[in-house]
């Protein structure tokens, strides 16, 4: 069985009435309006049983100053799962070519029912050993700490911020859902850019059945099983009993190109996301002792990556660096 299990994104501020009427139609019933949300908004819609919120702000003025004018929708897999795999294919397609959603996170799932192996064989035979690819990290998890239950699950790859953008896990699905699912569950989580690339892929597909398989697809194109006595990845054989599985679901790979670095955006970067921190230590060194630590930070054995040096070969060149740094540092005329 292939689905879409967790979906959540951002859209325009304007879109929250047109988005909740939507959703409201294909769930057949009005949400609970709050006065309260989270992730800062303050206000929600939760659609009762659907396993469906979004997250909104009361006004358009706070929309703007708290949130860059976006509201929040927010899917899980309880709600999807109630409203079948059409009408998701259905709610994909309007949040993109209507709604104008900017995913934040896409799940794809495939639940098993003839296993080849368990987790815990995934984990002893491939894992310790490395017989895998695409991925820097695999784990393995036998309890829930949060329920104090059973569990039987390996992860392959970081989520959040310090992640690729894709997180897969393996594991026992009737443990988690108390018996209610007799499999297995490959399950894909995808996130950043990567998210915003499923999301549109999905919703392109010209028909449920091509959607379909799409959603097995980025779960077997996720990561690969392969022999590695040799060391040459791209001689490696790939394992008999993931071949059976792709032979199934088939595989797809989200591709994301590396993103163009140039100084404008290095200092944008730093204005947004740094100069917060430089101003604690500051008022924490003193500006005297500050600025030497800096300026030593700056002058030590650091390199710039390849990228980093074509950024600052293009800057040089730009003829309109000299404008730029006016901009970027006037004048400053001390005291003496």
């Amino acid at each position: 069985m292939l689905s879409l299990d967790w979906l959540s994104g951002s859209i325009p501020y304007i879109k929250t009435d047109s988005v909740l009427t939507h959703l409201e139609s294909l769930i057949g019933s009005a949400p609970t309006v709050h006065s309260y949300g989270q992730y800062r908004y303050d206000k929600q819609s939760t659609f009762e049983g659907a396993g469906i919120t979004v997250f909104y702000d009361s006004t358009p003025e706070r929309a703007n100053d708290v949130h860059g004018g976006r509201s929040l929708v927010v899917c899980t897999g309880t709600g999807l799962q109630m409203l079948g795999q059409s009408t998701c294919y259905a709610l994909c397609k309007y949040l993109v070519f209507d709604a104008w959603c900017k995913a934040t996170r896409i799940d794809c799932a495939f639940d098993d029912y003839h296993a080849v192996k368990t987790p815990t064989q995934v984990w002893s035979d491939c894992c310790l050993d490395r017989h895998y690819t695409r991925f820097q990290k695999c784990g393995h998890i036998t309890e829930n700490g949060s329920f104090g239950t059973s569990s039987d699950t390996v992860t392959f790859g970081t989520r959040g911020k310090n992640g690729g953008g894709s997180y897969l896990r393996y594991y026992r699905k009737d443990l988690e859902s108390d018996g209610e699912i007799d499999a297995y569950r490959w399950e894909v989580e995808f996130s950043k850019t990567k998210a915003q690339e499923a999301l549109f892929a999905l919703a392109k597909c010209p028909d449920l059945e091509c959607y379909t398989a799409l959603l097995g697809a980025f779960v077997g194109g996720s990561i690969d099983f392969v022999d590695r006595k040799d060391r040459n990845l791209s001689r490696a054989t790939r394992q008999d009993w993931w071949s059976e599985i792709l032979g199934r679901i088939g595989t797809a790979r989200i591709r994301v190109s590396a993103p163009v670095q140039d100084v404008e955006k290095a200092r944008k970067w730093v204005r947004k996301s740094v100069v917060g921190s430089l101003l604690l230590l500051e008022k924490s060194f003193g500006k005297e002792e500050f600025w030497t630590w800096l300026q030593r930070m700056v002058d030590c054995k650091h390199t710039l990556t390849s990228r980093q040096r074509l950024a600052l070969r293009e800057f040089e060149r730009d003829p309109k660096r000299a404008r730029i740094l006016a901009q970027v540092a006037p004048p400053v005329v001390r005291d003496i």
